[in-house]
C-alpha cells in the first residue's frame, strides 16, 4: 500500500479503529527498540542524532531491554532508545 492511501484510510477511521492502529504502531516501535538493543554489545561504536540535529558518536556502555547507555566523551553519557542508534562507520 502507498503511504498516501494509508493516511487517507486513517483520516476516515473511527476512534475505536484509530486506537488499534496506535497500539500496532507502538508495538512495532517497541519491537524495533528491542531488536536493535539485542544486536549491540558493550564497546560497539555507535552514532545518533542528538539535540539540534547534531550527530553524536560514542561507545556503548550498557544495553537494557529497549535503551542503551552511550559514553560520548566530551558530550557526556546518554541514555538513548536503541532504535535511534546506528553503528558508526
Amino acid at each position: 500500500m502507498k503511504l498516501s492511501t494509508i493516511i487517507a484510510e486513517i483520516h476516515n477511521m473511527e476512534s475505536k479503529d484509530l486506537n488499534k492502529v496506535v497500539e500496532a504502531v507502538k508495538y512495532a516501535r517497541s519491537q524495533a527498540h528491542r531488536q536493535m538493543a539485542n544486536t549491540l554489545r558493550s564497546g560497539d561504536t555507535v552514532e545518533f542524532d542528538g539535540r539540534y540535529g547534531k550527530t553524536v558518536k560514542g561507545t556503548v556502555i550498557k544495553t537494557a531491554i529497549k535503551y542503551v547507555q552511550v559514553d560520548c566523551g566530551i558530550d557526556g553519557k546518554w541514555r538513548v532508545p536503541a532504535a535511534h542508534l546506528r553503528l558508526a562507520a
